[in-house]
């Protein structure tokens, strides 16, 4: 007798500077786990442990300060089924050099790439976005700021990297944003760029962060965030059990 059974699969479809200010690299301090249920918005992936205290500059200046914009990102794996991504969250502030308070971050530039052979972000795999500017929802107790996608992000089954740049004026007071960096590595350390070389960096492209050579390198690789959203919705698939 041959049965019809009807099995559920997963388918992945020159700077403006306040008087005797500059700007530097320096920065003021403040397990990944895959995991989800179908259907229920939940963290997919967790890497916001082992919080080293320590930040890096990761900001998109104004056209004046365009020199020292810079973005930062850091990978994750995407196991079969894959994901929706609805929002992000890192932990950040932003820290106002000339009267030394911690403010709240500006919006932020999301992006999701593909990877390289040489395990860097591939810019002519732009999985989701470019975003820009999108409203982030920020706790000063935590420092954990959200950010909603505006439409969620699907991914196939894979190797990916988020990319993220925060929309602030570096003006005359000297406002910095800093994400935070975790001890320890998952997959790849997290990586960094500086079209512009301000700061003289050399990291003009992709690059680790503890491969730069400006005036401060991190001791502290990996970036710290998370990925919230669902597994990929299913489809029915026909098959014949003899």
């Amino acid at each position: 007798m041959r049965t019809v059974l009807m099995l559920v699969l997963a388918c992945a479809t020159t700077p403006v500077l306040a008087a005797g200010s500059a700007q530097t690299m320096t920065q003021r301090a403040a397990g990944a786990r895959p995991a989800s249920t179908a259907g229920i918005p939940a963290a997919l992936y967790d890497q916001t442990s082992n919080n080293s205290g320590w930040g890096f500059w990761a900001q998109d200046q104004e056209p004046a300060n365009a020199a020292f914009s810079s973005e930062i990102a850091d990978d994750f794996i995407v196991p079969a089924g894959g994901w929706r991504i609805t929002s992000i969250t890192t932990i950040a502030n932003a820290y106002n050099a000339t009267q030394k308070l911690v403010v709240s971050p500006g919006p932020m530039n999301v992006r999701i790439l593909g990877n390289t052979g040489g395990n860097l972000p591939d810019e002519a795999n732009v999985a989701c976005g470019p975003y820009s500017a999108l409203p982030i929802n920020w706790n000063p107790t935590t420092e954990v700021a959200t950010i909603t996608l505006p439409a969620a992000c699907e991914l196939a089954p894979g190797h990916y990297w988020l990319a993220l740049s925060n929309r602030l004026d570096y003006g005359i007071e000297g406002v910095t944003y800093n994400p935070w960096l975790r001890d320890g590595v998952t997959n790849q350390p997290a990586v960094w760029r500086q079209p512009g070389n301000g700061f003289g960096s050399g990291c003009t492209n992709w690059a680790p962060l503890q491969s730069c050579n400006g005036p401060w390198q991190p001791a502290n690789p990996d970036l710290l965030f998370s990925l919230i959203g669902e597994t990929m919705p299913v489809a029915l698939q026909r098959f014949e059990v003899e």
